[in-house]
């Protein structure tokens, strides 16, 4: 599995640099840009981010979702992440702790031995202990799959890419001048922002992608795929119709590129099966309908991070 997730991922990324690189070279050759030490002075600052990535958000989520890492979890819990890493020949992750009763989990770090995971009050009141094993165990596939590096190198395609069109947008606007560079320029241009759209989605497949083989990897760590799917379905419902913070409104209302949900996708799910004040097994199911057979539902999954959770249950 850790083998075709890998090649999969190499194929991608380097189909995505290599339409870069065909753009620089156009840059250069058609459009005589001299964007070099601005793509240099872009890596760097990426490179840079990167490295200290994990100590920004610790700051982050500390200072903006009163984000606790030295909070006690179940022992369960801590057992069954002490065991997985064991296996795994990783570091225990750091793991975070937000005080929100909204269902959700996410991962963030650089590589498996500075991970860190982090789940919200939701998790433990909505999931019984397999389920957020489960959950779990979703996250840490993401862990050892090296999702949060593959995918950070992934999204700086678009990046530079739209860096290429924009440097080439205010070149031609400056220039008074007619000649065929400018008209050349103008169309390295627009190749640069249409390819600058689809690398996105590209990239977003990639990450629907990485979320089937974390689902796979919790399988497989807990020998419960019933778990996971009754743990989909509950997140589903709960990041739009769960506890919140007590006023209404979450403070973790966003899904995560590395999360257990997206919670737009998941919004969409409880509009589409809440009824009467409730949620019942039949509305879920006719919500799983919408998800498989409307065009809207598949336009709204392209733009997700995450599958829609009827495919997620059918391939577990």
């Amino acid at each position: 599995m850790k083998k075709k997730l890998l090649a999969i991922s190499l194929v991608t990324i380097g189909c995505l640099y290599g339409v870069l690189a065909a753009i620089i070279i156009l840059a250069f050759a058609i459009a005589d840009l001299p964007i070099s030490n601005g793509i240099l002075l872009s890596l760097i600052i990426l490179v840079v981010q990167f490295l200290i990535a994990p100590w920004m958000n610790d700051f982050v989520f500390k200072c903006f979702y009163k984000t606790e890492f030295d909070h006690e979890l179940p022992e369960y819990l801590k057992e069954f992440i002490t065991e997985s890493c064991k296996v795994h020949n990783m570091k225990y992750p750091k793991i975070g702790f937000i005080d929100d009763g909204s269902p959700n989990a996410f991962t963030y770090g650089r590589t498996k031995n500075d991970a860190r995971v982090v789940i919200t009050r939701g998790i433990l009141e909505l999931l019984n202990e397999e389920e957020v094993k489960a959950v779990v165990a979703h996250e840490l596939g993401h862990v050892v799959h090296y999702d949060m590096m593959f995918m950070t190198v992934a999204q700086v395609v678009p990046l530079l890419l739209y860096y290429v069109y924009e440097i080439l947008l205010e070149r031609g606007s400056k220039s008074s001048s007619n000649s065929d560079d400018n008209d050349y320029g103008a169309i390295v241009g627009l190749i640069a922002y249409i390819l600058y759209i689809l690398s996105q989605y590209v990239i977003l497949w990639l990450s629907r992608t990485r979320e089937y083989y974390a689902d796979s990897f919790s399988v497989e760590e807990t020998k419960n795929p019933t778990a996971l799917a009754n743990a989909l379905v509950k997140i589903g419902f709960g990041l739009s119709a769960g506890n919140k913070d007590g006023k209404g409104k979450s403070r973790v209302s966003e899904g995560n590129a590395l999360g257990i949900s997206n919670s737009k996708t998941s919004k969409g799910m409880a509009i589409g099966s809440y009824n009467n004040g409730g949620v019942s097994k039949e509305n879920i199911i006719n919500a799983m309908k919408w998800e498989r057979w409307n065009v809207w539902a598949k336009l709204q999954e392209l733009n997700s991070t995450h599958p829609h959770i009827k495919k997620i249950v059918s391939n577990l």
